[in-house]
């Protein structure tokens, strides 16, 4: 027979129904009720979250990288060479797709764009960069020490090269600032220092 009436099981939460038979005759009533149970459950999956990276790009220092899926589904498909573990090895930029399965066939999927990004610090670099707090909602403070007064270049980057400031400052061997860049989206960004020396770079992360 078909139910004539409907039901909203779009909630995530876990729904249970009996189904009570009766009729004429019936000499035994302890089979006569059915248990069921229908989970609605959310499966969504954050690459950024388990991988620490932000607005879906992860910065890392040398390959090959780990990316990880996190823990908890059934199964798993990386689309980029259809390798099914919970973790995948990087060995060089670009996106980065997984797919996630739970016992009922369900999936979810998510993307990251992996990109190498090293600080450079020349062998006889003597200039310290120290970026507090970090990560910070765009206002923050930037610290350079020299080992002596010198002419430097300071420029702000994003994570794809583009320059957002740049300083010229003349015979400085201590510098401090407080950086506000709150008109700047979420994302990984750079301090460049270069002086007659050396260049030295160092991330730092919007939230």
């Amino acid at each position: 027979f078909i139910f004539s009436q409907t039901y909203d099981f779009s909630a995530f939460t876990t729904y249970n129904f009996f189904i009570y038979i009766e009729y004429a005759g019936d000499l035994d009533n302890s089979n006569d009720t059915v248990i069921g149970q229908v989970a609605h459950v959310s499966y969504a999956i954050d690459l950024d979250a388990v991988n620490g990276g932000i607005n879906d790009t992860l910065i890392v220092s040398a390959y090959p990288a780990t990316i990880d899926a996190g823990a908890g589904y059934s199964n798993y498909l990386w689309t980029n060479d259809g390798s099914t573990g919970q973790t995948f090895t990087v060995n060089a930029d670009g996106w980065y797709k997984v797919y996630v399965y739970n016992d009922f066939g369900c999936n979810e999927y998510d993307s990251i764009y992996v990109k190498l990004f090293v600080g450079i610090v020349l062998a006889d670099a003597k200039t310290n960069i120290n970026i507090y707090p970090n990560p910070n909602k765009g206002k923050f403070n930037i610290n350079i020490e020299l080992a002596q007064s010198e002419n430097v270049r300071i420029e702000i980057m994003n994570f794809t090269g583009q320059i957002i400031s740049t300083q010229e400052i003349t015979s400085v061997k201590t510098y401090n600032k407080v950086e506000d860049l709150t008109y700047l989206p979420k994302g990984i960004y750079f301090v460049k220092v270069n002086d007659v020396n050396s260049t030295v770079i160092k991330k730092f992360v919007i939230q």
